[in-house]
């Protein structure tokens, strides 16, 4: 946008001792802004859809076959209890789904039965793999308590677990001598 000044102040040129080349006030004038607008109101239909707005027989005729088509069905849902004409009906479909009432209770339990198994079992192969860890660091002659403490904190420690006073003073002791080696150990 290009802005126009206007200069207020002496406008002699003459090389008098407080004459100086620039005016002693400026003016910004900006230009008006001016907006064109165009009649959106009524836009002419050809221009939005390019096509003519007339339509020939055979395109109406088609598109009134395509209105006029069956909507679909719903898929009626087969019900189990029909309203039977007999008692003896009645009868026969009462047997058959107390029969199959009691195969799938019996399914659940033979489901529940191995469920509750594999749960045991893994919970003992867990206690089982806990005691052979600490047996096996218990039997193991470290050289030293802080190295026992090292490797405890590497095999055995979980996170909601505290974390042993012996384990703190290897950590301390390790940020004490390196702290790089503290990070990289705190952090792996």
């Amino acid at each position: 946008m290009l802005f126009k000044f206007l200069c207020i102040g002496d406008k002699t040129f003459s090389k008098s001792p407080g004459w100086s080349p620039s005016p002693s006030k400026f003016k910004v004038l900006s230009p008006v802004r001016r907006y064109v607008t165009n009649n959106v109101e009524n836009p002419n239909p050809s221009m939005m859809f390019g096509s003519p707005t007339l339509s020939s027989p055979g395109t109406k005729s088609w598109v009134s076959r395509l209105i006029d088509l069956p909507s679909p069905q719903k898929n009626k849902l087969k019900s189990y209890i029909s309203t039977p004409e007999s008692p003896r009906k009645i009868k026969m479909i009462n047997k058959q789904l107390r029969q199959k009432n009691i195969n799938l209770q019996r399914l659940l339990k033979r489901k529940r039965s191995i469920i509750s198994y594999l749960k045991n079992k893994n919970e003992k192969y867990k206690n089982i793999k806990k005691v052979q860890m600490k047996q096996m660091l218990d039997e193991f002659s470290f050289s030293s308590t802080p190295s026992k403490a090292l490797v405890t904190m590497q095999v055995l420690h979980k996170n909601r677990k505290p974390w042993t006073r012996a384990e703190k003073n290897v950590s301390l002791s390790l940020y004490y001598k390196s702290p790089s080696t503290y990070k990289l150990q705190a952090y792996a």
